[in-house]
């Protein structure tokens, strides 16, 4: 995505404003910023983790608990037809292939698919409710 200064976190600053924008129902409190990640505390206190998000390398981690869902571009799985993006569903030892984000991708598109994701799996009557 020419012209994004990740050093300054120009893309981290987009990704969390649209999931204030989009999202803000979901969440406890306002996103947590570190260095080149998002930290999201819902409102049951689950929590949704971004790294690194660039068209190229992601970390979209949710979890709850011992449940996972977690997709990244890390490039341990080559025998699926998505790699490197992977899916680890429910734990960490059970990897899909990505049928939710798009890669190579915009990085904002890829949030909001995994968090709408989420929605519809985990919190069915808030995806109902916000017309996900």
């Amino acid at each position: 995505m020419p012209g994004i200064d990740l050093v300054d976190g120009d893309l981290l600053n987009l990704i969390e404003q649209e999931i204030i924008d989009q999202y803000e129902f979901l969440l406890q409190a306002p996103p947590i910023r570190t260095k080149g990640k998002l930290r999201c505390l819902f409102y049951d206190g689950a929590i949704l983790e971004i790294r690194h998000p660039t068209p190229e390398e992601y970390s979209f981690h949710y979890f709850f608990g011992e449940l996972i869902e977690r997709i990244d571009t890390s490039p341990y799985h080559p025998n699926l037809p998505t790699f490197p993006n992977h899916h680890h569903h429910l734990t960490e030892t059970n990897i899909l292939e990505d049928l939710i984000t798009i890669f190579p991708g915009d990085p904002v598109l890829n949030t909001r698919n995994f968090i709408d994701y989420i929605l519809t799996n985990y919190y069915p009557q808030d995806s109902e409710d916000n017309g996900i």
